[in-house]
This record gives C-alpha cells, sequence and structure tokens, in this order.
C-alpha cells in the first residue's frame, strides 16, 4: 500500500493559498483548500495519475494534477507518494522550485 507524504513546502504553499483567498473570502478559502486536499487523496489512491511537463522540467520525475486553478505536483519514491508543491497555474513553475529547498 502507498504511503501519503506531504513536505513541509507543499503544507505551506496550501496555508498561504488559504491566507491569500482569505482575505477577500473565507468561504472561497476553505472550498479552494478543500478542493486541493480531495485531489491530494486522488493521488494518493491512484499515483501516477496527471502528466510530466518535460516542457517546464526536463527528465523530471514530478508529475502534475490539476485542483481548479492550482497545480499539485509530486513524485512516486518507492513505497511513497510524495506532495512537492502546490501552485498557481499561472506560476513560474521552474522558477518557484529553484527557490525551494533541494530537500523539500
Amino acid at each position: 500500500m502507498m504511503r501519503l507524504v506531504i513536505t513541509d513546502a507543499a503544507t505551506e504553499d496550501v496555508n498561504d493559498t488559504w491566507e491569500y483567498i482569505s482575505r477577500d473570502s473565507i468561504e472561497s478559502a476553505d472550498k479552494v483548500v478543500q478542493t486541493i486536499y480531495d485531489e491530494i487523496l486522488r493521488i494518493g489512491s491512484t499515483p501516477g495519475i496527471g502528466h510530466r511537463r518535460t516542457d517546464l522540467l526536463p527528465a523530471s520525475d514530478i508529475f502534475f494534477w490539476p485542483a481548479g486553478r492550482y497545480l499539485i505536483l509530486y513524485r512516486v519514491e518507492g513505497q511513497d507518494v510524495v506532495i512537492v508543491a502546490v501552485f498557481h497555474g499561472s506560476r513560474d513553475i521552474p522558477a518557484a522550485l529553484r527557490e525551494r529547498d533541494p530537500d523539500e
């Protein structure tokens, strides 16, 4: 059985998303975050869904899966499904990943 792991960075991404949206509407922020977590659970139960973006991350093992206007980035490591990041779809993903600690 696969184990779902959400990195601290990905958790922070979701928290930052909630904070940003909640400035206008707590209800909307809650809905977006719920959608993200629903899709994270879907990834955990169906590893390998989504697609790789070799145009953004050549030779990468990272999969992309949509959650509304957001993208969940994850990889499969043995028996672990690791959620790496949750970014808005309009974000410069390669640049955002370069800013991350490589161990996250």
